[in-house]
């Protein structure tokens, strides 16, 4: 049953506006079902009149008023002429927009508590958005149609209560006029306030007011200078209001200046933002790049990151990651960044191909952030339900083989017992691997249906990736189908620069630097410096901390750190800017003078030095590191697959003339636990740190000799751009890159341990072939990110789409939003 409704637009002048509001009202409104009252209330611009005969219909009333009425008779007369239906009350420096009637009907209906009803809009006090009680412009690069569509797409439907409609647009019914009468025109003839007493009126005979949040209509807005005349009226106007009812001008002041309803405009917020003009890309990885992501430095994590930092001046870049219980998305755009938060439990201990909520999930994200092209970085521990949620919107997919998880659910082609077998690639038999594994019952059925589905996955993208030739060939070996589809796109590599020293006397005392030292050089981790700090009301994830320790001569020594989430701390003060306070950093005390040392904390703010000025003073007693040996590193997380094995058993078999370093933390329980005196451990570190690692430890060569084939190897590149040469496996890219730049050995992991050590004693006792090596990394370059970044660019450009707009679960995607 249709409700008809009265549209009332009371007109003086303002012919341009008034032409374009009639427009819009015939264009978006169903006239066989409502009517337009047009009342000229004697108009001095003699363009009206023509206009308005011109817009004469059965539908569309025209009434000339013989005297002028002012505002509040002229909008009396129209309600009076209507007689029985509900009134919507328009200005006439308004235009409306798609189905704004019967969504404003429909809000009005929704409760028989509600009197009036007044539209989101951008210039509507209480009304307003993005921002409250201002006269906001259409946002860029959206047109009033595709704004009032946005508003429409992301609205909650809560029809929020409001104190008072707001005039521009208002929608009143039937019943409540019958009930409380028209508008006061013998006190408020001329205007300003009217609305007010009607509403505070209406609300005392048990009406409530509301706003209806999906639905906008555009409003000039007033002009920012008013004649004194005016001011003088408004002034008049509103000592009457406060008058009559004290109370609710009290109200409606409180509601006017507080936060009410600011989860409507954040949400809608959240949308705008992407709507920049770029076009927008989703990635999906088995976990993300963030700091506070549980597993954020892996190879994939890091490439990621440069390649999403790379391509968002062209772009909007979504990620979304596995985060623990959660599907965790972030949106980057303009340098913000927005996060949603999914609940999708545990990671399962067998792959789940597809599920209804990851696939919901997907499904919502592409239509609300109209996503034009979908690149899989990972999916371990996550369903394939992107990339067919993708397919069926017609969104071209990309997935980039990292490794080599879709032929081996192990990843790295490597059975129970961390053996490389070639054979695997050309027979597909995984039986001696998967029988390894706990819970497999029938690893025949297992392995098989894990290869169905992930040729299914394959097939079904749009070009599939790999950072080297060697990954290629694995993979066309296992699914010679793929060929065609496979680029070969290798990862660009980061110069790596010193760290900048810090100058002393810029360090300035203040009681704004906040810090603990919780532990320093504790003998269960005697190189361990720990705590917290922060600046006082200063976001603590945009300071930098750095450990500073100093000799008795003078010589200072500053260690960066890495940051940890306290959220105890941010508690005890109050306040969450504090959250990212906790800091670690290991320093090898080796390399320290004797002595007693002194150590304080040093806070970095946009560019300046902080500290509290407080000392710890602790003695140094460690034997300094040999500076006559051959300095070797082991770089990365160190575990089974990365040749934490073989690093033990070199290590373990030469105490003498050589200096062992393991940079990064180990998973390697045997050579965790294992110590000796020529072996020092740094624990983990960030990218940045590795050319002061390196120039501190004064290093010879790198060893990478992960027993798997691995698809890049970033630890490579890092040593080659410090000018470091590096011994390496022979098996996939690693040997691959070793042999085309010639900056290093190549040695076969799986020879006897014996022959490989004997090359690195033959270094230690002779530097002439290191020299060699080194003279060949002098001047090394690399493909740098920002050329990697240019060939995704150009991938994406030829393949994204703009794809037909569909709905999606508002709600669902307002519960994930973090900090709403």
């Amino acid at each position: 049953m249709y409700r008809t409704v009265d549209i009332i637009i009371p007109i003086y002048n303002a012919y341009d506006d008034l032409r374009l509001c009639v427009e819009s009202v015939k264009k978006y409104t169903d006239l066989s079902i409502h009517r337009l009252i047009l009342i000229n209330d004697c108009s001095s611009d003699e363009r009206i009149v023509p206009f308005l005969k011109e817009q004469e219909s059965d539908r569309i009333i025209v009434i000339e008023n013989e005297k002028n009425k002012g505002f509040s008779g002229n909008v009396n007369a129209g309600i009076q002429y209507s007689e029985n239906t509900d009134v919507l009350l328009l200005n006439s420096d308004t235009i409306v927009t798609r189905n704004w009637l019967e969504k404003i009907i429909s809000c009005a209906y929704s409760s028989p508590e509600i009197g009036t009803v007044t539209p989101m809009s951008n210039a509507a006090t209480l009304c307003s958005v993005p921002e409250k009680c201002v006269d906001n412009k259409i946002p860029e690069n959206l047109s009033l149609d595709e704004f009032a569509e946005l508003v429409e797409r992301c609205s909650l439907k809560k029809y929020p209560r409001i104190t008072v409609a707001v005039g521009f647009c208002m929608f009143i019914k039937r019943e409540v006029i019958k009930e409380v009468g028209l508008f006061d025109a013998e006190t408020f003839g001329r205007g300003y306030g009217e609305e007010n007493d009607f509403c505070n009126r209406t609300e005392q005979l048990g009406y409530i007011h509301v706003m209806c949040d999906d639905t906008l209509v555009y409003h000039k807005g007033t002009v920012s200078f008013l004649s004194e005349e005016k001011q003088k009226l408004l002034d008049a106007h509103a000592e009457i209001l406060q008058k009559r009812y004290p109370g609710q001008m009290r109200k409606n002041h409180q509601y006017a200046n507080d936060d009410s309803d600011h989860e409507l405009r954040d949400n809608l917020k959240f949308y705008l933002n992407t709507k920049n003009g770029k076009k927008n890309i989703l990635y999906l990885i088995h976990s993300d790049f963030r700091e506070d992501a549980p597993d954020h430095v892996g190879g994939t994590q890091l490439h990621l990151k440069d390649l999403a930092e790379g391509v968002m001046d062209d772009y909007n870049v979504f990620v979304m990651a596995r985060n623990n219980e959660q599907l965790q998305m972030t949106a980057y755009f303009d340098g913000k960044f927005e996060t949603m938060r999914f609940n999708i439990g545990e990671k399962p201990l067998h792959p789940i191909y597809r599920s209804k909520k990851h696939y919901e999930i997907y499904r919502n994200i592409l239509n609300a952030f109209d996503i034009n092209l979908v690149h899989i970085q990972h999916l371990h521990g996550l369903t394939f339900d992107l990339a067919y949620a993708a397919k069926d919107k017609g969104i071209p997919v990309y997935l980039t083989l990292h490794d080599f998880y879709y032929m081996c659910y192990n990843e790295k082609l490597l059975d129970k017992d961390f053996q490389y077998s070639e054979s695997v690639i050309d027979t597909h038999n995984c039986q001696k691997c998967l029988e390894g594994m706990e819970d497999i019952y029938d690893a025949e059925k297992y392995q098989k249906k894990w290869e169905e589905q992930c040729r299914k996955l394959l097939n079904l993208c749009d070009g599939l990736i790999t950072p080297s030739e060697s990954a290629k060939n694995i993979y066309v070996r296992y699914y010679p189908e793929l060929k065609e589809k496979i680029h070969v796109i290798s990862h660009g590599a980061k110069n790596l620069h010193k760290a900048v020293s810090i100058n002393k006397k810029e360090i300035m005392i203040s009681d704004k630097a906040v810090r603990c030292l919780e532990q320093i050089l504790p003998e269960n981790d005697p190189d361990c410096i720990q705590g917290w700090a922060f600046l006082t009301d200063k976001d603590a994830s945009k300071t930098k901390i750095y450990v500073e320790v100093s000799d008795k001569w003078g010589h200072t020594f500053y260690y960066k750190t890495t940051r940890q989430w306290r959220e105890d701390v941010s508690g005890a003060y109050g306040n969450p800017a504090y959250e990212l306070s906790g800091f670690r950093t290991r320093i090898i005390r080796n390399v320290l003078p004797k002595g007693n040392l002194k150590i304080r904390i040093v806070q970095e703010y946009n560019g300046k030095l902080y500290t509290d000025g407080e000392v710890k003073t602790f003695r140094n007693r460690e034997k300094p590191i040999d500076d006559k040996n051959l300095n070797v590193a082991f770089v990365g997380g160190m575990a089974p697959a990365k040749g934490s094995r073989l690093a033990y058993e070199l290590i373990k078999g030469n105490k003498d003339t050589i200096n062992w370093f393991v940079f990064g933390d180990i998973g390697d329980k045997t050579l965790k636990k294992y110590s000796q005196e020529n072996l020092y451990k740094t624990g983990g570190y960030s990218r940045d740190e590795l050319p002061e690692l390196y120039d501190k430890f004064k290093i010879d060569l790198v060893c990478v000799l992960s027993v798997w084939p691995e698809t890049f190897c970033y630890t490579i590149s890092e040593a080659l751009l410090c000018g470091i040469p590096v011994m390496v496996s022979k098996l996939g890219a690693m040997g691959e890159r070793i042999e085309k730049n010639g900056c290093g050995i190549i040695v076969d992991v799986q020879d006897d341990i014996r022959k490989i050590s004997a090359e690195l004693n033959c270094m230690a006792e002779s530097r002439e072939q290191l020299e060699i090596y080194k003279n060949r990394v002098k001047g090394y370059t690399e493909k740098t990110i920002a050329e990697m970044c240019g060939e995704y660019k150009k991938l994406y450009e030829k393949t994204a789409v703009v794809t037909q707009k569909e709905d999606f679960d508002a709600e669902m995607l307002f519960e994930a939003q973090v900090n709403k």
